[in-house]
C-alpha cells in the first residue's frame, strides 16, 4: 500500500515539475507583441495562470503530510505564508489598491506578483528532489539557447521586430539590456554549472558550451555590468564553497580577500576606490540616488511603507536636489533598483524583514546541509546555491523583473528542496500517509484538481481583463499618433474599453484621457483625469498632464493651481517653477512672478532653466 501510494505521489510530482519548469521557460521567454506593455504584463499573466494551477498540489502536500503548525516540516511554508500575510496588511494600507494589486506601470511589482511567486517557490520545495533538480540544469540550457541566440540576433541587427527600443539593441525577450544580462548570466551559471554533472548528458553538455560562448558574447556587447556581476559573483562563491569543501581552513582563508574584492568591486561601481576607473558607470552610481530615496521612504512610514509598488509616485519627494540638477528635472524612477530597498520602502518593515528571513533561511539550510552529503548530490546542491547567489547579487542593483525574479524563487524553492526535505526520492515515503491505491487515486486527483481549478478560474477571468486593456490601450496610442479625422471614432472606441476595464492600468486610463482630448473631447478628457486624481492625487503624470492641457486652453487659473500642487510632490523641479513663473508674468503678477524666481535660483543656479529665468526679467 505504501509504494502504490508513493508511486502515485512521485507521478503526480512529476507531471508538477515538469509543468513548474515549462512554466518558468514561457514566464522569460514569452512576449505579446500587441500589449502596450509587451514584455512586463503578459509575463505576470503566465505566471499567475501557473502559478495557479500549482497551487493544487502544494495544498495536498500540507494535506497529505498532515503538517502541523508548529512542526518542522512547516517551517518553509510558514515563511513565504508570513511573507504574503505582510503583503496583504501592506495592500490594504496603500492609497491606490489597484497599483498595490498589479504593479507599477511596466513593472509589475504589486501583490499579485508575489503571491504567485510564493507560490513557485513552495511548488519547487515540494517537489524538488536530487533526482529532478537535474531538470533545472536542462530547463536552463534550452532557455539560455534560446535567449542567447536572439540576443546575437538581435545584436547582428537580425531581430524580427522592430522594437520601440531607446536602449542598446540586445534587450532579448525582456525589454531592457540590463535585465537580458543579467537573465543570461544566470543561465550561463546553470549551464557552467551542468558541465560538473554526470547525470546531464554529452548532448547537453555541448548545447551548455553553446550558452556559455553566445551568452557571454551577448552580455559583453550588451554594454551592461549587471551579467558580469552576477557571473562573477557567482564564481567567486563557487570557489570559496569548493575550497571550504576539500579543506575548511584553505575556504575560510579564500572567502577574506573574495570578500574584500566583492565589497571594492561594489565602491568601485560607485566610483569610489582603486575599481573605479574599470567598474564605474553612470547608470551603476546613480543608483546610489534611487537607494538613497529607498531610505527615505522607509524611514517616512517604517510600518506599512509608502504602498506597494508606489516607489515612482513618491520618488520626487524623497530625492537629493542633486539628482534633477545631474540627471534633468523631469527625470524620474519608479523603483529603487534594489529589491531588499525597494520591499521595505514600499512595503514597511515587516515585508523586508519576511523576505530577509526567507534569503537568509535558504542559504543557511542550503549550506547547512552541502557539506553533508554525498559528493555527486553536493554537486547538483552547489550548482543551484551559487546560481542563486549570482540571482541575488544583481537583485542588489537591479529592479525585481519578473522574467528574472521567477527563477531567483525557483531556485530558492528547489535549494530548500534539497536541504531541508532532505532531497526525498522516488523511493522514500517518508512522512506520507498509507492509503489505499483506490483512496489514493480518487482521493488525491480530486483534491488537486478542485484547488487547481478553484484558484485557476478567477485567475483567467483576472488575465483576460488584463489583457485586453493591454491591448486597447495600445491600440489608443497607435490610432491617436497617426491622427486622421477618420481615426476619432476607433480612438473613442478603444479609450471608453480602457476607461470601463476595472483592471485597467490607471497610466493606461490617463492616455486614453489625453487621447480624448486630442479627438474634440475635451470635457469626458478632464472629468477622467480628474476622476483619476480623486483615486491618485500626487500622481505627477495626471497632474503634468493636466496642467498642458489647461496651457492648450488657455486656462491660466487652473493652470496656476495644478502647477502648485505639482510643486507639493515634486519639491526639486525647477522646470515646473519656471513654467509657473512665467504663468504669473503673463497674468501681471508680479510679486509671485519674482518669489518663483528666487526659489529657482535658490537650487537651480548655473543651469539653462536659471539662465533662461534672468533673461525673463532682463528683456
Amino acid at each position: 500500500m505504501a509504494k502504490a501510494q508513493v508511486g502515485n505521489m512521485n507521478s503526480m510530482k512529476k507531471t508538477s515539475n515538469w509543468f513548474l519548469y515549462a512554466g518558468i521557460a514561457s514566464v522569460t521567454l514569452y512576449v505579446h507583441t500587441e500589449a502596450f506593455d509587451p514584455f512586463n504584463t503578459p509575463k505576470l499573466i503566465i505566471l499567475l495562470l501557473i502559478a495557479s494551477w500549482l497551487s493544487g498540489p502544494i495544498f495536498y502536500e500540507i494535506y497529505a503530510r498532515k503538517l502541523k503548525l508548529l512542526s518542522r516540516a512547516f517551517v518553509p511554508y510558514f515563511l513565504p505564508i508570513i511573507f504574503l500575510f505582510t503583503l496583504v496588511i501592506s495592500f490594504f494600507a496603500t492609497d491606490v489598491r489597484i497599483v498595490a494589486l498589479l504593479g507599477d506601470t511596466q513593472r509589475r511589482n504589486g501583490f499579485i506578483q508575489y503571491a504567485a511567486l510564493a507560490l513557485i517557490f513552495l511548488s519547487a520545495y515540494v517537489n524538488t528532489n536530487f533526482i529532478n533538480a537535474i531538470n533545472i540544469y536542462k530547463t536552463g540550457i534550452v532557455v539560455g539557447i534560446i535567449m542567447s541566440v536572439y540576443g546575437v540576433m538581435q545584436i547582428s541587427g537580425n531581430d524580427f521586430r522592430n522594437w520601440n527600443n531607446p536602449y542598446n539593441s540586445m534587450i532579448s525577450t525582456l525589454g531592457n539590456p540590463n535585465f537580458a544580462s543579467a537573465m543570461l548570466a544566470i543561465l550561463f551559471l546553470l549551464s557552467f554549472f551542468g558541465l560538473f554533472l554526470n547525470e546531464i548528458s554529452r548532448g547537453f553538455k555541448f548545447l551548455s558550451i553553446v550558452v556559455l560562448v553566445l551568452s557571454l558574447y551577448a552580455i559583453i556587447k550588451s554594454q551592461s555590468r549587471q551579467g558580469l556581476i552576477t557571473i562573477a559573483a557567482s564564481l567567486l562563491v563557487f570557489v570559496s564553497l569548493l575550497l571550504f569543501l576539500r579543506n575548511k581552513r584553505i575556504g575560510i582563508a579564500f572567502m577574506l580577500p573574495a570578500g574584500v574584492v566583492g565589497i571594492t568591486s561594489v565602491l568601485g561601481m560607485l566610483q569610489i576606490g582603486p575599481l573605479s576607473a574599470l567598474l564605474y558607470k553612470p547608470s551603476v552610481t546613480v543608483r546610489g540616488y534611487y537607494w538613497q530615496a529607498a531610505g527615505e521612504m522607509f524611514l517616512a512610514k517604517p510600518l506599512t511603507g509608502v504602498g506597494l509598488d508606489r516607489y515612482g509616485a513618491y520618488f520626487k519627494q524623497y530625492r537629493n536636489p542633486e539628482y534633477s540638477l545631474k540627471y534633468g528635472f523631469d527625470i524620474t524612477s519608479s523603483n529603487a533598483h534594489n529589491t531588499i530597498l525597494q520591499l521595505f520602502s514600499t512595503g514597511g518593515i515587516f515585508v523586508g524583514l519576511s523576505y530577509l528571513a526567507i534569503t537568509f533561511f535558504v542559504l543557511l539550510v542550503g549550506i547547512y546541509k552541502l557539506p553533508r552529503i554525498e559528493p555527486s548530490k553536493q554537486k547538483i546542491l552547489l550548482g543551484l546555491i551559487c546560481a542563486w547567489i549570482g540571482f541575488q547579487a544583481q537583485s542588489l542593483i537591479s529592479i525585481d523583473n519578473i522574467g528574472i525574479s521567477v527563477w531567483g524563487w525557483l531556485l530558492a524553492g528547489s535549494i530548500l528542496g534539497l536541504s531541508w526535505n532532505d532531497g526525498i526520492t522516488n523511493e522514500s515515503p517518508r512522512n506520507l500517509p498509507v492509503y489505499k491505491k483506490s483512496e489514493v487515486n480518487s482521493n488525491t486527483y480530486f483534491f488537486q484538481k478542485f484547488v487547481s481549478i478553484t484558484v485557476l478560474v478567477p485567475s483567467i477571468v483576472f488575465s483576460y481583463y488584463l489583457g485586453q486593456s493591454e491591448v486597447n490601450a495600445s491600440k489608443v496610442q497607435a490610432y491617436s499618433s497617426l491622427n486622421p479625422p477618420n481615426n476619432k471614432a476607433i480612438v473613442l472606441s478603444h479609450a471608453e474599453k480602457v476607461l470601463s476595464n476595472p483592471l485597467s492600468d490607471p497610466y493606461y486610463k490617463y492616455i486614453s484621457s489625453i487621447s480624448l482630448h486630442e479627438i474634440g473631447y475635451k470635457e469626458k478628457s478632464y472629468r477622467e483625469i480628474n476622476e483619476l486624481l480623486i483615486q491618485d492625487p500626487r500622481n505627477l503624470n495626471y497632474l503634468n498632464g493636466l496642467a498642458i492641457l489647461f496651457s492648450i486652453d488657455n486656462e491660466k487659473a487652473k493652470e496656476i493651481e495644478t502647477r502648485k500642487k505639482i510643486a507639493e510632490y515634486d519639491p526639486w523641479n525647477a522646470k515646473n517653477y519656471f513654467n509657473l513663473m512665467v504663468i504669473y508674468q503673463d497674468t501681471e503678477d508680479i510679486q509671485s512672478a519674482l518669489e518663483i524666481k528666487a526659489k529657482i535660483l535658490s537650487f537651480a543656479s548655473n543651469t539653462e532653466i536659471s539662465r533662461l529665468t534672468e533673461e525673463r526679467f532682463t528683456s
